[in-house]
């Protein structure tokens, strides 16, 4: 229940950040899982995560590979876009100065009093020129698996998803080793788009139906994402794929229905102003005509 995991967290916590205490309590399902992991965070930004450690331990990649990770803008619901460009990757720097940089770019937008989220794009195509190693993508999974133990139990609650893209047909297993690391919520939110990962292939067209624009982009690999649209308000590519909807993308209202195979919920608020059916056993999500409300009696008086 967040709800006593919040009312623990405040007790024990009365002076820290509300939507930071939040984040914690949402994240574990009991009060005293929800203490531990922020004793374990208090801990760990007074040691390691302490904002000058991470800046000292991120400075090779900061120097040497300063274009792996970088902020680009903000989605329409305020995420910020962090582009994580695989091929950059350099064994000769050690995992965890990755780690730290992941974690100095995080800090930089995500305020403790802020309950804002990022969204993660890890392009795994090569490039040409300076700063690209194109080192095969298992050279990368030290870092990945680092990350993986980390930023779930330190960041809870900030990411929004993670799209992998393009991912060819042999990779797939490698997706799975990381999704096998990480708790069930945080799974759920790494999508992968299929396609050919070869030295500046094209964007594939499979990243359009995540609303993306170009100006979310770092401006250093625009060139690479030229597929999406320049502008929100610009029609989308033809050929985009319908992605399938999620809980997470729209604003939600609950109300009972007389479906049985349904779990008695149907979420109303949608771009295109029609219900979606909602399994919550199953978590599946199916666009549906009409809604039939469930006739409730009127109490006697």
């Amino acid at each position: 229940d967040p709800s006593a995991n919040l009312q623990t967290l405040r007790l024990h916590y009365p002076d820290a950040p509300a939507a930071e205490v939040l984040r914690f309590a949402t994240a574990r399902k009991t009060p005293k899982d929800a203490l531990k992991l922020y004793r374990n965070y208090l801990k760990w930004r007074s040691d390691e995560g302490a904002p000058a450690r991470l800046q000292e331990r991120a400075a090779p990649v900061q120097q040497q590979a300063p274009q792996f990770a970088s902020l680009g803008g903000r989605t329409r619901r305020g995420d910020q876009v962090v582009l994580v460009e695989g091929a950059r990757y350099s064994t000769s720097i050690d995992k965890g100065a990755y780690v730290a940089q992941m974690c100095c770019l995080m800090d930089q937008v995500l305020l403790k009093d802020s309950d804002r989220r990022i969204v993660v794009l890890v392009d795994t195509r090569g490039g040409s020129g300076p700063g690209w190693h194109n080192k095969p993508a298992t050279a990368a999974m030290p870092f990945f698996r680092a990350l993986a133990s980390l930023i779930p139990d330190m960041y809870p609650e900030r990411l929004r998803r993670i799209i992998i893209y393009p991912l060819p047909g042999w990779a797939t297993t490698l997706v799975k080793m990381v999704r096998s690391m990480l708790d069930p919520v945080t799974k759920a939110k790494i999508k992968v788009i299929k396609g050919a990962d070869k030295k500046d292939a094209p964007c594939p067209i499979g990243l359009c139906a995540y609303d993306l624009t170009q100006d979310q982009i770092p401006v250093h690999a625009r060139r690479r994402h030229l597929i999406l649209p320049a502008d929100p308000s610009l029609p989308k590519p033809p050929g985009t794929p319908r992605r399938r909807p999620s809980l997470d993308a729209y604003p939600t209202v609950w109300v009972p229905t007389s479906d049985a195979e349904v779990d008695a919920a149907v979420l109303l608020s949608s771009p295109t102003k029609r219900p979606f059916v909602v399994r919550m056993a199953s978590g599946e999500i199916q666009e549906v005509a009409h809604v039939r409300p469930r006739e409730v009696n009127p109490p006697e008086c």
